[in-house]
């Protein structure tokens, strides 16, 4: 049950307890959104442990209990509505496929470590600069909370480059996102249906680039060091 309340508090911008859910000022002008509450009560009720009882608790605590007729709605016909599907994911409320409740925080910063063994490597050159690369898996870049995490990962690393994947957007919706990133350089590749996605940004001032080639599947981008 904690997850998905973290879910309902940063998806829905509330607090446990109250304010109620249609006191929520942008959920007035959005009533889709009242949709998305009503599939992760739905997955709650007939998905987890406990489900009724506890989806009796989230529908007290978000002011639902007789604002609409819920019995009557089945989650399989929500789920079969591409737009909402599409926004259930671009949101990162849910993940997968067949789609499942996303109750773990869906901002990764993605780190390697490769140890090989037995090998000799050169030593670098001694003018040889270290790049900072900073790849985040989104899962959805339009959940509320991925503007302000994308921004403290980058001002914690100040990365050369910046790769998001799963944005799950794309088009003119993707393009606008992705612009309102604060970085004057970037390259893409849209989502193929609700999964998918990546976006790469560079910083200007420390990297020029050169396209190699892109399409519809991958790109290659050739990225030099400003002296």
């Amino acid at each position: 049950m904690l997850g998905v309340v973290e879910v309902i508090e940063s998806q829905f911008g509330i607090t446990y307890p109250p304010p109620t859910l249609p006191a929520v000022p942008w959920l007035r002008h959005n009533p889709t959104l009242m949709n998305f509450a009503v599939v992760i009560l739905k997955i709650v009720e007939e998905h987890t442990k406990d489900g009724p009882r506890n989806c009796i608790h989230l529908r007290l605590w978000l002011g639902l209990m007789g604002n609409f007729n819920y019995d009557a709605i089945i989650l399989s016909d929500l789920l079969e509505d591409h737009t909402i599907l599409k926004e259930l994911y671009i949101r990162g409320i849910i993940d997968y496929s067949p789609p499942r409740l996303c109750i773990a925080q869906p901002f990764r910063e993605v780190q390697y470590m490769l140890i090989l063994r037995g090998r000799r490597w050169p030593e670098p050159h001694p003018h040889m600069q270290p790049m900072r690369v900073l790849i985040i898996n989104a899962g959805g870049v339009q959940h509320p909370d991925f503007p302000v995490a994308f921004a403290q990962l980058n001002d914690q690393h100040n990365p050369h480059l910046v790769v998001v994947t799963e944005t799950r957007v794309g088009g003119a919706e993707g393009g606008h996102k992705r612009l309102s990133m604060n970085f004057q350089e970037s390259l893409f590749l849209d989502p193929a249906g609700f999964l998918g996605g990546m976006w790469l940004f560079w910083n200007s001032n420390l990297l020029t680039s050169q396209l190699m080639y892109q399409n519809d599947k991958s790109l290659s981008v050739e990225l030099t060091l400003r002296d």
